[in-house]
């Protein structure tokens, strides 16, 4: 026989009693009066009563079912002697720590797999750190080593330029120098003399060699040397010019001097009343006598002007007849005599340039009137003064 077989039949008559009595109240209920014990039959009573019995105990029954599959009980015997120990374990507490034991497995299986894929990711990240990190290194000893570089050719370069600015500076003030020189001699010839002197750069140069003349044969284009071979092309070119001003400049300063010194100006503005040579004697008679100078008729007292620049050998009265006389040493062997002035404005020794006012017009001397005589003489030779006026 089956073990279950007595709850089924259980169940069962439960079943039909509920039924009845389900049908019994639903009767009565439609009939809309209040079920009493004095309105059943006896045989409904014990049907009632029957059921009644039958339903608590099916209650009953299925409580302790209930309890019986709500709860798991776990004993544990011991290997001695000892008292079993039960454990009661609910079904739905067991259900439970079941599912957050499953819950921790799966969370645990993620947390572990997603450990593995971030050390996995931290290990490439570290790798490409590393990697990152020598490359920077390698980036840092480059830049590192083209900033010394950089500082040497900087140094260099600055070193450079400051010896070609001082360079350039010193040839600046070279060419500075020529252009001063330049100047000096075209003041010298521009001067205004006499008016009659044509002196050119090229006669002074001795052939027209021109002037700062950077070209020329053998010359190299400064596109095919270096910096420092131009440089010294450049200082060389200066040099010579320097030289060839230098000789320039002594030659104008020369040529400056003779014009200078040419007794080109007459010393008095007026009537020439006696030429160089022979002419009559001023004081009567027949005879004639040799003149060596011009006589210029003026007032007493007008200024008298060196002819040209020179030192004055004489000033003062001669006893030769020409009075108040002022002898001028000019240089290059010319000598200029002014006689018969009434006053002498220079002494001896002193340094006259042309035009300088030198004594006053008078009659002293052997004199037959107020006169400049004025005479020139080369290299002790009388000349006329008319070659150089």
């Amino acid at each position: 026989m089956n073990e279950h077989e007595p709850s089924i039949k259980i169940d069962r008559a439960v079943a039909k009693a509920r039924v009845r009595v389900s049908s019994f109240i639903n009767a009565r209920r439609r009939s809309k009066g209040r079920i009493s014990t004095s309105d059943l039959t006896p045989s409904q009573k014990r049907i009632k009563t029957k059921a009644t019995a039958l339903f608590n105990r099916a209650i009953k029954k299925d409580s302790a079912n209930h309890e019986q599959n709500t709860w798991f009980s776990v004993t544990f015997v011991p290997h001695n002697s000892g008292k079993p120990y039960c454990l009661r374990v609910p079904r739905l507490g067991l259900k439970a720590i079941a599912a957050a034991t499953l819950l921790l497995v799966a969370a645990a299986c993620f947390a572990n797999g997603r450990a593995y894929y971030l050390r996995e990711r931290l290990g490439e990240a570290s790798r490409s750190l590393e990697d990152v990190s020598e490359k920077n290194k390698s980036l840092n000893e480059r830049e590192k080593d083209y900033e010394k570089r950089l500082k040497k050719a900087q140094k260099e370069y600055n070193e450079d330029l400051k010896f070609y600015e001082r360079k350039a500076g010193e040839l600046e003030g070279k060419i500075q120098d020529l252009e001063r020189t330049k100047d000096d001699i075209y003041n010298l010839l521009s001067q205004k003399t006499d008016g009659n002197l044509n002196v050119s750069t090229g006669d002074l140069l001795g052939g027209g060699a021109s002037l700062m003349s950077m070209g020329g044969p053998g010359e190299s284009s400064l596109d095919s040397v270096t910096l420092d071979s131009a440089y010294s092309l450049i200082e060389n070119r200066v040099r010579t010019e320097a030289d060839e001003y230098a000789s320039l400049y002594q030659k104008a300063a020369e040529v400056k001097r003779y014009v200078d010194s040419k007794p080109s100006i007459w010393p008095v503005r007026g009537i020439v009343t006696s030429e160089v040579g022979s002419r009559p004697n001023p004081f009567g008679g027949s005879g004639t006598e040799n003149h060596s100078g011009l006589d210029i008729s003026c007032p007493t007292g007008t200024p008298v002007k060196a002819a040209g620049s020179g030192v004055v050998t004489f000033a003062g009265f001669a006893n030769n007849g020409y009075g108040n006389l002022v002898i001028i040493d000019h240089g290059y062997g010319i000598v200029t005599m002014y006689g018969h002035n009434s006053e002498v404005k220079v002494s001896a020794g002193q340094r006259v340039d042309k035009g300088d006012i030198i004594a006053k017009s008078g009659s002293t001397g052997r004199s037959t009137g107020p006169h400049v005589h004025y005479e020139v003489r080369v290299n002790g030779a009388i000349t006329n003064p008319r070659r150089y006026l």
